[in-house]
């Protein structure tokens, strides 16, 4: 990864014709995405329709703790299933 002067490193994800990339990529710091902090998360919808200007929804996600919490409440339950988790 190549990271300019005033960059920060983010998780992103992007959806397009040619599939799903995800990954922890150099943004530019006062970028939409480079000035998020915490647990917000941002969604861009760039389409025909938003290409001159991107449609932008941001706001809290989770957090670590909630999504800690949920992913040991859905392990409870497939062990209380009897599901194997290999």
């Amino acid at each position: 990864l190549s990271r300019g002067l005033g960059d920060v490193y983010k998780r992103q994800a992007s959806i397009s014709g040619e599939g799903l990339r995800v990954g922890i990529v150099p943004v530019a710091g006062d970028s939409r995405l480079g000035v998020l902090q915490g647990p917000d998360n941002l969604v861009i919808f760039r389409t025909q329709r938003y290409e001159a200007q991107p449609l932008g929804v941001q706001g809290p996600g989770a957090g670590t703790e909630v999504t800690a919490s949920a992913v040991l409440n859905d392990m409870l339950a497939l062990a209380l299933q009897g599901i194997g988790m290999d």
